[in-house]
Protein backbone atom coordinates (compact mmCIF):
# COMPACT_ATOMS: atom_id res chain seq x y z
CA UNK A 1 0.00 0.00 0.00
CA UNK A 2 1.77 3.15 -1.23
CA UNK A 3 0.42 6.50 -0.38
CA UNK A 4 0.57 9.53 -2.60
CA UNK A 5 1.49 12.76 -1.32
CA UNK A 6 0.43 15.70 -3.39
CA UNK A 7 2.93 18.58 -3.43
CA UNK A 8 1.22 21.98 -3.63
CA UNK A 9 3.69 24.85 -4.77
CA UNK A 10 2.81 28.41 -5.83
CA UNK A 11 5.67 30.12 -8.55
CA UNK A 12 6.10 33.67 -9.97
CA UNK A 13 7.37 33.93 -13.22
CA UNK A 14 9.04 36.90 -14.99
CA UNK A 15 11.34 37.87 -17.70
CA UNK A 16 14.25 40.70 -17.84
CA UNK A 17 17.94 41.80 -16.26
CA UNK A 18 19.08 39.68 -13.33
CA UNK A 19 22.52 39.57 -11.65
CA UNK A 20 23.36 36.01 -10.98
CA UNK A 21 26.60 35.05 -9.07
CA UNK A 22 28.48 34.46 -5.64
CA UNK A 23 27.72 37.60 -3.65
CA UNK A 24 28.86 38.51 0.03
CA UNK A 25 31.67 38.46 2.15
CA UNK A 26 34.87 36.04 2.02
CA UNK A 27 33.32 34.70 5.43
CA UNK A 28 29.70 34.30 4.23
CA UNK A 29 29.24 33.69 0.58
CA UNK A 30 25.95 32.74 -1.06
CA UNK A 31 25.02 31.87 -4.85
CA UNK A 32 22.15 33.91 -5.37
CA UNK A 33 20.23 36.36 -7.70
CA UNK A 34 18.91 40.06 -7.35
CA UNK A 35 17.82 42.48 -9.59
CA UNK A 36 13.82 44.02 -10.14
CA UNK A 37 13.12 40.81 -12.06
CA UNK A 38 14.07 38.74 -9.61
CA UNK A 39 11.99 40.69 -7.19
CA UNK A 40 8.95 40.99 -8.88
CA UNK A 41 8.85 36.76 -9.43
CA UNK A 42 8.66 36.96 -6.02
CA UNK A 43 5.93 39.50 -5.40
CA UNK A 44 4.14 37.14 -7.88
CA UNK A 45 4.54 33.94 -6.21
CA UNK A 46 2.81 35.48 -3.33
CA UNK A 47 -0.10 37.18 -5.29
CA UNK A 48 -0.73 33.76 -6.79
CA UNK A 49 -2.67 33.29 -3.48
CA UNK A 50 -5.03 36.01 -3.62
CA UNK A 51 -6.03 34.44 -7.41
CA UNK A 52 -6.22 30.48 -5.44
CA UNK A 53 -3.62 30.21 -8.54
CA UNK A 54 -0.61 28.10 -8.68
CA UNK A 55 1.07 30.46 -11.35
CA UNK A 56 1.11 33.88 -12.20
CA UNK A 57 3.45 35.48 -15.22
CA UNK A 58 4.35 38.93 -15.19
CA UNK A 59 3.43 40.24 -19.36
CA UNK A 60 7.41 40.28 -19.79
CA UNK A 61 7.36 36.49 -20.19
CA UNK A 62 4.09 36.21 -21.50
CA UNK A 63 5.11 38.38 -24.62
CA UNK A 64 7.64 34.76 -25.11
CA UNK A 65 4.91 32.81 -24.84
CA UNK A 66 1.48 33.82 -25.88
CA UNK A 67 1.85 31.87 -29.56
CA UNK A 68 2.41 28.34 -28.21
CA UNK A 69 0.44 28.53 -24.66
CA UNK A 70 -3.40 29.72 -23.48
CA UNK A 71 -3.14 31.76 -20.99
CA UNK A 72 -6.02 33.33 -18.64
CA UNK A 73 -4.87 37.66 -18.52
CA UNK A 74 -5.62 37.50 -14.15
CA UNK A 75 -5.60 41.18 -13.93
CA UNK A 76 -3.65 44.48 -13.85
CA UNK A 77 -1.99 45.13 -11.00
CA UNK A 78 0.49 47.25 -8.93
CA UNK A 79 2.63 44.74 -6.46
CA UNK A 80 4.21 46.32 -3.36
CA UNK A 81 7.35 48.32 -4.05
CA UNK A 82 6.64 48.95 -7.44
CA UNK A 83 4.84 52.25 -8.84
CA UNK A 84 4.15 50.61 -12.59
CA UNK A 85 0.99 48.70 -12.91
CA UNK A 86 1.57 45.10 -15.09
CA UNK A 87 -0.92 43.15 -16.32
CA UNK A 88 -0.64 39.24 -15.11
CA UNK A 89 -1.33 35.74 -16.59
CA UNK A 90 -2.02 32.15 -15.77
CA UNK A 91 -1.08 29.59 -17.72
CA UNK A 92 -4.60 27.28 -18.72
CA UNK A 93 -3.02 24.63 -21.23
CA UNK A 94 -1.31 24.14 -24.86
CA UNK A 95 -3.33 25.67 -27.49
CA UNK A 96 -3.73 22.31 -29.30
CA UNK A 97 -4.55 20.47 -25.52
CA UNK A 98 -7.37 23.07 -25.23
CA UNK A 99 -10.89 21.76 -25.34
CA UNK A 100 -14.42 22.94 -26.18
CA UNK A 101 -15.47 23.29 -22.74
CA UNK A 102 -12.21 24.85 -21.61
CA UNK A 103 -12.63 27.26 -24.28
CA UNK A 104 -15.63 27.99 -23.12
CA UNK A 105 -14.94 28.59 -19.67
CA UNK A 106 -11.95 30.85 -20.50
CA UNK A 107 -14.15 33.29 -22.91
CA UNK A 108 -16.71 33.45 -19.80
CA UNK A 109 -13.97 34.34 -17.31
CA UNK A 110 -13.21 37.24 -20.71
CA UNK A 111 -16.49 38.54 -20.50
CA UNK A 112 -16.36 38.57 -16.66
CA UNK A 113 -13.73 40.83 -16.59
CA UNK A 114 -15.03 42.87 -19.29
CA UNK A 115 -17.70 43.57 -16.80
CA UNK A 116 -15.01 44.08 -14.39
CA UNK A 117 -13.09 46.61 -15.96
CA UNK A 118 -16.14 48.48 -16.72
CA UNK A 119 -16.72 48.89 -13.43
CA UNK A 120 -20.07 46.72 -13.73
CA UNK A 121 -19.12 45.50 -10.24
CA UNK A 122 -23.04 43.08 -10.38
CA UNK A 123 -22.56 42.10 -13.87
CA UNK A 124 -19.41 40.75 -12.95
CA UNK A 125 -20.28 39.11 -10.55
CA UNK A 126 -22.99 37.67 -12.03
CA UNK A 127 -20.58 36.33 -15.08
CA UNK A 128 -18.24 35.17 -12.46
CA UNK A 129 -21.25 32.69 -11.29
CA UNK A 130 -21.45 31.22 -14.79
CA UNK A 131 -17.87 30.26 -15.40
CA UNK A 132 -18.42 28.84 -11.60
CA UNK A 133 -21.24 26.97 -13.38
CA UNK A 134 -19.21 25.45 -15.95
CA UNK A 135 -15.86 24.84 -13.94
CA UNK A 136 -17.14 24.40 -9.83
CA UNK A 137 -13.50 24.81 -9.17
CA UNK A 138 -12.19 27.81 -10.70
CA UNK A 139 -10.49 30.12 -7.99
CA UNK A 140 -10.00 32.98 -9.53
CA UNK A 141 -13.45 33.75 -10.28
CA UNK A 142 -14.52 33.11 -6.56
CA UNK A 143 -11.63 35.28 -5.77
CA UNK A 144 -13.16 37.83 -8.59
CA UNK A 145 -16.78 37.80 -6.76
CA UNK A 146 -15.55 38.37 -3.51
CA UNK A 147 -13.30 41.21 -4.74
CA UNK A 148 -16.46 42.65 -6.60
CA UNK A 149 -18.51 42.70 -3.02
CA UNK A 150 -16.09 44.40 -1.91
CA UNK A 151 -15.52 47.04 -4.50
CA UNK A 152 -19.10 47.80 -4.57
CA UNK A 153 -18.62 49.70 -1.15
CA UNK A 154 -14.95 50.30 -1.97
CA UNK A 155 -14.82 51.42 -4.98
CA UNK A 156 -11.48 52.98 -4.96
CA UNK A 157 -9.38 49.98 -4.10
CA UNK A 158 -9.25 49.69 -8.02
CA UNK A 159 -8.24 53.15 -9.78
CA UNK A 160 -9.61 54.71 -12.59
CA UNK A 161 -7.37 52.57 -15.46
CA UNK A 162 -8.38 49.46 -13.03
CA UNK A 163 -5.33 48.66 -11.58
CA UNK A 164 -5.79 46.83 -8.31
CA UNK A 165 -2.47 47.11 -5.42
CA UNK A 166 -1.59 45.29 -3.54
CA UNK A 167 -0.31 46.37 -0.31
CA UNK A 168 1.17 42.90 0.93
CA UNK A 169 4.55 41.04 -0.47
Amino acid sequence: NTEHTKIFTRIGISSGPIVVGKLGSSRNMDFTAIGDTVNLSARLEGVNKAYGTTNIMSEFTWEFVKDDYCFRELDYIRVKGKNKPIRVFTLVDRKDAMTPETLAIEERFQEAMEAYRARDWDGAIALFRDVLALNPEDPPSEAYIERCQLLKTHPELVDEQGVFTFKTK
